[in-house]
């Protein structure tokens, strides 16, 4: 039944963080471009991707609304039928509360708690597109500031939080979040390499990340999942 745990190789599941101007973007075509040759990106920023083609060699679809995780799942599958190495996708924010999101379809729906039983499951039919591609997925998250209250009753500022799901970040490998001044401090990592470490992102990161990935034995094939109804 149990038999040694042994590293496999694995494909990149990446999440950079932050407010707009903090460099998500390029941080994750950075480590990007040395994951691999072949890179897919889902633009649902207004086209903003193509503002740094002189920088990167990669193709690009531009996403409007609406944001239906449908969408999403077939530009990822999309993607990989075409060979692309590399998705990135820039950014996720809109599939949950862009217009014809997951928040949308719900409020659309009649925005009652039952509801979420229609509007869960495709939100995680995205999610497992994402887990399960056999491609280096590396996406982006708008951040606000979040608030809290203290032992006081004192509202204060408690960092930045992302505008996706609660506990998106479980999901991915390592986790950014960038600040202002364009420095990522992982507040999640599995492979140990940057926890604690702010640092500006840079093609030596994506070299480190690479090395790791591509250690250990070979990944078995994940199984498909079983159709999840929509209806």
């Amino acid at each position: 039944m149990f038999k040694k745990a042994t590293k496999a190789q694995a494909k990149a599941r990446l999440l950079f963080s932050g407010a707009s101007g903090s460099g998500k973007t390029t941080a994750a075509l950075t480590v990007a471009a040395q994951l691999g040759k072949r890179i897919a990106f889902i633009d649902t920023e207004a086209g903003s991707a193509s503002l740094y083609a002189d920088r990167f060699n990669f193709d690009v679809l531009e996403m409007g609304p609406p944001y239906a995780p449908e969408r999403f799942i077939e530009a990822i599958e999309a993607a990989e039928s075409a060979g692309y190495e590399v998705i990135v996708i820039d950014s996720i924010t809109h599939e949950w509360s862009g217009p014809g999101g997951c928040l949308d379809i719900k409020t659309k729906m009649g925005d009652r708690f039952q509801d979420w039983a229609k509007v869960t499951p495709r939100h995680d039919r995205f999610i497992q597109a994402m887990m399960r591609s056999k491609a280096h997925i590396i996406a982006t998250v708008r951040a606000k500031q979040g608030y809290s209250m203290d032992e006081k009753g004192k509202v204060q500022k408690s960092g930045m939080d992302p505008q996706q799901r609660d506990g998106i970040d479980f999901e991915f490998t390592v986790c950014w979040n960038i600040n202002a001044q364009h420095m990522a401090e992982a507040q999640k990592d599995r492979t140990r390499l940057f926890d604690g470490k702010p640092e500006v992102i840079t093609a030596e990161t994506g070299e480190r990340l690479a090395k790791w990935l591509s250690a250990g034995e070979v990944a078995a094939p994940v199984a498909e999942p079983e159709p999840v109804d929509t209806k």
